[in-house]
């Protein structure tokens, strides 16, 4: 029996395309990852609610934010979700993703409180890994 934690992952994304590579991933690689799939950021809040709403539908550990959607984009989703979640959920962490190569969606995204960081398309198990290892492991305990 495999006892490692698993993690509840809000992927939010408007390309099929992307969200597709994501569930092959996490399906091929056999990543510790229950992944939930919107497509803009206010599906992403709706998501949220329910969330908290509903005992059944956990809060995600990790959120994973494309840019450029329509409706609303990532930046906009991480405002909404710092003024409305972050507080209460300081333990989820928040990643913006982006195949853009405009160093200022980057430079804007690390400066946002609430991202945890910023990584560049395409998601693939190295990314996985090293979100896991700098963020979701305890650290060492320094004697």
């Amino acid at each position: 029996m495999n006892s490692e934690k698993r993690y509840n992952v809000l992927f939010i994304d408007d390309r099929e395309e992307d969200n597709y590579l994501c569930k092959v991933i996490i399906e091929l690689e056999n990543l510790p990852m229950d992944g939930h799939f919107v497509d803009n950021g206010v599906a992403a809040l709706l998501h949220l609610e329910r969330a908290i709403e509903d005992d059944n539908v956990p809060f995600p550990d990790i959120i994973i934010s494309d840019i450029k959607m329509p409706i609303m984009d990532g930046f906009e989703f991480a405002r909404r979700f710092a003024d409305l979640y972050a507080e209460s959920h300081p333990d989820t962490h928040f990643f913006i993703t982006s195949s853009s190569i405009r160093q200022s969606d980057e430079t804007r995204a690390k400066n946002m409180p609430v991202v945890t960081d910023f990584f560049r398309k395409p998601f693939s198990k190295q990314v996985f890994d090293n979100i896991k290892k700098r963020y979701l492991e305890p650290s060492p305990e320094v004697e």
